[in-house]
């Protein structure tokens, strides 16, 4: 039987009774049911010697006395015995809580038997509990969730008990979830992340499993920022974690640095020198270092997380590389090294375990740049030190023999990994290191050309001349190298047509020079804070002549001068009146936009209005000082884009409606073109930008991932030359600066490894930087006394928390919380239920996707799931925290809501084939979803009433959302009749929700930075304004039953402005 390895290297034994339960899932899912259950193996260690000393019959009777002893304590915790093979057993239980308690007694039971019995009678067993969805078939259990369980019980050794981190997860405020001990992890197969296993105590006087142990364990905070959410591996230094840091809120990895390297302070100084020097090292194919630091006795690295696998795993995978795939990664390593190599940092220690290929883009990421200095620490020629300060294998012979490394040393290392990918395998192997560097100094590397005759041959000189024994041979440097990596493509076979081939090579130069935005912008790109003074300093806009800034801090306007900035208040409004946008008029003055006016702000701080200028967007300047560009509410109150001049007529170039609006227009540089924002109505986040001629004309949307993604692709600015437009999205997960050709294009990351969200940039007239805003954002709660007109806030600052619901009695109130960027699909949700009367919460795991949550009675939540392709809807039940999915199978689905007494559920979905949104209704608990409009309509945010009886939704005509939005209700048995059209109601958003008494319900419309919320009968009528809310992010709000509180959820901004250098457009 072969042994699997864990992330720690401990061997796992599976048993093959445990092997033998496990069955592929059905694949015909009829008669399925998906329940979240936990599952329990465990198997006897040892019976098959005793089977072999003692006889089947012996064997069988040791097995009778381990279930009379077992079967009674599972069934005392609610189990239940799915099958049993030998002396394995596997157990389903409701609930995490249930399995391990379970486990425990089995444990003590057996430990209370042995005691007096003989050495070679006592039953020894291991168990092993994991928690998830599985699939039940006439009684028995399939799927990823049961595989692991074997996973886990295949670690466990003798009298020991592991349990999953889900496992761990559930078991909250249990008092064995606080003495569980961080064990090991091991992937499982499909998964991409692996999975951390805990150590239950059972037995005050055992001592605890032998082996490697975690530092951390999933879910810890440490130093009160890093929250881990998984072990990814362990190196020489140490290991490796994911964690959230709450400071910068981004995804991390953390580098715990081993305590025998770390002990000697002297090393670890002069290591935090290297890794100083390191970080200002900013390039897409280096990873950045973030910050070194000392946490709870503990040293470690914060640096940039790659979702991916190394190239060594790449390697060992798939075997050698294709001289197409070999090229793209070795220009990436050229390109990071030339980087570094610049800021005179050597690398040291290149090898493919150090390089990262990036899932889904393909990008190569060199890691650990200046760590190898640690090595230091360790005495000269040890082995340790060996591994460490250079692996034999990918060692320089200069290096090799202790001699400094140089850039050379890093060439003839990137000339080994260069074999590796063509090979499979590096030029110079050996039992010992000692061999190993023998052979580096003193023999040739084997023909690469005889292993690998298709090679072309750019490939086999770049490899030739990095190996060369001697660094003076080898290529200048990185740039010289790529240069020549760059010249040639690979040739799989020579064709007849020399002649047509290079004349067409030649006519594809020719094109790529001349055609404008082919290739993305170059240059080694500089970040550093411009304005960090610790206000919130947002907007900024460089003067047209690049010697000032004008910018917004803390909601004044504010203005500073180059190269020796002396920062100055030009103006403050008034409280509560916000600033939407900034724009210079020359270099003499500034034009605000505010409050739906447009004010001109003097240097001399002389304020004067622009008449006839109505600013619901920033206004933008043309070059030639007479024109402007904004946007103006319609009559149906939707942002149009228009255009003018300054005292003279103006235009609509784009009509505002209900399905798409306009933002942030800017003139391009010869004021013949705009680029804009187009917002889809209704989601904060569904932008794209495009592009329209300034007379008017024709829409080019220049992205078009935006909208369907909800990316936020905004806040568009030109290049110098007109050639590119720089705008911020989170498509690379981060909000980060892009640019994209402004005659359209494929778009480029500006600033990989962003940090925090980077917005509204601007580009120095000469297009030598750009000055941008670096925001962090996170959603916060505020309940309201409507009657006392306090305000309550809720949530943890460091965490984004939405979608908050108030329980039918208004005691508890519910919430899904992500940390992290807003990034619905992604990252550790919770759902929050907070008692009111008791002051406390309780924190339930939730399924990545978690949006619009709702409560159905007073003891379950239902919530929409939207990971992945099949959406869906699910049940959890309180105060378990066990889920169930009540439907599935939908390509779009949203806004689940259902009755106080929780007798049905409606909800809006979409299925592939099918145009537009539909209601659909489920009978609870078991129901089959049953449409309740037509297809071909856009349905959605439904209301039940409190009697059940009648269903209030959203409705557009358009099957695309597009055009006005009606307020309908449904009634029992009666088609759907409108309640209003009322312009107001056609500007809100989102939720609806009943008054009390079910005559009335409430919505919001958008009102600068806050809304209104207005109160409609349900008999139909006119709205009336309920109250004033002065801030909102989303328009997700609440109401008590009774009518008394309000919640909604609002965004807590902190910002600073940056300049990015060294672009080379």
């Amino acid at each position: 039987m072969s042994y699997k390895v864990t992330l720690l290297g401990r061997p796992e034994h599976p048993s093959d009774a445990v092997e033998g339960m496990l069955q592929p899932a059905p694949a015909e899912l009829t008669g399925v049911l998906r329940e979240t259950r936990a599952v329990l193996f465990s198997d006897i260690t040892g019976s098959t010697a005793y089977f072999e000393q003692h006889g089947d019959e012996a064997g069988l009777r040791l097995i009778e006395r381990h279930n009379r002893l077992l079967l009674p304590v599972i069934q005392r915790h609610a189990g239940r015995l799915v099958k049993t093979i030998g002396d394995a057993l596997m157990v389903e239980f409701p609930g995490a809580r249930p399995a391990v308690a379970a486990a425990v007694e089995m444990m003590r039971a057996l430990s209370a038997h042995n005691r007096s019995q003989p050495e070679d009678e006592r039953i020894r067993i291991r168990i092993g509990v994991n928690f998830g969805e599985v699939l039940i078939r006439q009684g028995d259990l399939f799927g990823d969730t049961v595989n692991a369980a074997a996973r886990v019980e295949s670690l466990a050794a003798p009298e020991t008990i592991l349990i999953s981190a889900a496992t761990h997860r559930a078991l909250e405020d249990d008092p064995l979830s606080r003495e569980c001990r961080p064990f090991d992890a091991v992937l499982v197969k499909g998964k991409s992340e692996p999975l951390e296993v805990f150590e239950v105590p059972w037995d005050p006087e055992a001592p605890p499993a032998s082996g490697p142990r975690p530092v951390a364990s999933a879910g810890s905070v440490i130093g009160g920022r890093f929250r881990i959410l998984s072990l990814l591996g362990e190196g020489g230094m140490g290991q490796v974690y994911c964690a959230h840091d709450s400071a910068l809120d981004e995804t991390v990895a953390l580098k715990f640095i081993h305590p025998h390297l770390s002990e000697r302070r002297e090393s670890l100084d002069l290591f935090k020198r290297e890794v100083k020097l390191a970080r200002a090292v900013t390039h897409p194919n280096v990873c950045r270092i973030h910050e070194f630091l000392h946490m709870e006795g503990r040293d470690f690295l914060s640096m940039e997380y790659i979702a991916g696998r190394s190239l060594e795993g790449r390697i060992r995978a798939d075997g050698p590389l294709s001289p197409d795939e070999t090229l793209a990664i070795a220009r990436q390593l050229c390109a990071g090294l030339a980087a570094a190599h610049r800021r005179g940092v050597i690398h040291q220690d290149l090898k493919p375990a150090n390089v990262l290929i990036e899932e889904g883009t393909g990008r190569a990421v060199i890691t650990d740049f200046g760590i190898a200095r640690l090595a230091e620490a360790e005495p000269r020629g040890s082995e340790r030190a060996a591994r460490v300060a250079g692996t034999p294998e990918y060692m320089a012979p200069e290096q090799a023999q202790g001699f400094p490394p140089g850039p050379a040393a890093d060439l003839y290392s990137l000339g080994i990994i260069l074999f590796e990918m063509l090979a499979g395998a590096p030029p110079f192997t050996a039992p010992s290191a000692g061999e190993v560097l023998v052979q580096q100094v003193t023999r040739p590397a084997p023909d690469l050309a005889a292993l690998r005759p298709d090679l072309p041959p750019v490939l086999l000189e770049a490899v030739r001349d990095c190996l060369h024994k001697d660094p003076r041979h080898r290529p200048k440097n990185a740039e010289e190298l790529l240069r020549r990596l760059g010249r040639e493509k690979p040739r799989r076979s020579k064709l007849p047509w020399v002649a047509l081939a290079a004349g067409l090579a030649a006519l594809a130069i020719v094109l790529l020079l001349l055609l404008p935005g082919t290739r993305p912008p170059g240059g080694e790109r500089r970040v550093s804070p411009l304005l960090a003074t610790g206000a919130l300093e947002r907007s900024p806009r460089v003067r047209t002549d690049g010697a000032a800034l004008a910018y917004l801090r803390d909601g004044a306007v504010w203005t500073t001068a180059f190269p020796s900035p002396a920062p100055g208040k030009l103006y403050q409004p008034e409280a509560g009146v916000p600033i939407v946008g900034l724009s210079w008029l020359g270099t003499e003055a500034v034009l605000v936009s505010i409050a739906g006016t447009a004010l001109r702000l003097g240097l001399d701080r002389g304020v004067a209005p622009l008449s006839g200028v109505v600013a619901d967007c920033p206004v933008d300047v043309a070059p030639d000082g007479r024109r402007y560009c904004t946007c103006r509410k319609n009559a149906e109150g939707f942002p149009d884009l228009v255009a003018g001049e300054f005292g003279g007529p103006e235009r609509v170039l784009l009509a505002g409606s209900g399905a798409r609006g306009f933002d942030k227009p800017r003139f391009s540089p010869d004021g013949r073109r705009i680029a804009l924002v187009v917002a889809q109505g209704g989601f904060r986040t569904a932008r794209d930008i495009g592009v329209i001629p300034a007379g008017g004309g024709e829409l080019m949307q220049l992205t078009r991932d935006g909208i369907p993604q909800r990316l936020n692709n905004t806040d568009p600015a030109w290049t110098p030359d007109g050639r590119w437009i720089v705008y911020s999205s989170r498509r690379s997960g981060t909000q980060a600066l892009w640019c994209v050709p402004a005659d359209g294009g494929e778009s480029f990351l500006l600033a990989p490894g962003a940090t925090a969200g980077q917005y509204a940039p601007d580009v120095w007239p000469d297009g030598s930087a750009i000055a941008f805003e670096v925001r962090e954002e996170r959603q916060d709660l505020v309940v309201a006394d409507l009657a006392g007109g306090g305000l309550t806030h809720l949530g943890d600052e460091r965490a984004s928390n939405r979608f908050p619901v108030f329980s039918p009695d208004g005691r508890y109130l519910a919430y899904r919380t992500l940390r992290g960027e807003d990034n619905e699909d992604e990252g550790a949700a919770e759902i929050v239920v907070a008692d009111s009367e008791r002051d406390e919460e309780k924190r339930f795991p939730a399924p990545a996707g978690t949006r619009e949550l709702c409560w159905c009675g007073a003891a379950r939540i239902l919530f929409a799931r939207t990971e992945g392709q099949d959406r869906q809807i699910v049940e959890m039940s309180l105060p378990a925290g066990t889920t169930r999915t009540l439907a599935r199978g939908f390509s779009g689905l949203w806004s689940p809501h259902a009755d106080p007494q929780c007798r049905r559920a409606v909800f809006s979905a979409s299925r592939d084939g099918e145009t537009g949104r539909r209601l659909y209704q489920i009978q609870m608990p078991d129901g089959e979803p049953v449409p309740l409009t037509p297809a071909g309509e856009t349905a959605v945010f439904p209301a039940i009433s409190p009697d059940g009886r009648r269903v209030a939704f959203r409705h557009m005509p358009d099957p695309e959302g597009a055009g006005a939005a009606s307020l309908r209700l449904l009634s029992d048995g009666a088609s759907a009749r409108p309640v209003t059209a009322h312009p107001s109601f056609a500007r809100s958003q989102r939720r609806l929700r009943w008054a009390a008494d079910g005559k009335a319900l409430f919505f919001l419309e958008p009102d600068g930075a806050g809304a209104r919320l207005w109160q409609v009968p349900a008999a139909g009528g006119t709205p009336r304004e309920a109250r004033r809310v002065p801030e909102i992010s989303t328009f997700d709000f609440d109401l008590t039953a009774d009518g008394a509180r309000l919640v909604y959820p609002v965004t807590r901004v902190s910002a600073d402005i940056y300049r990015m250098e060294g672009i080379e457009w």
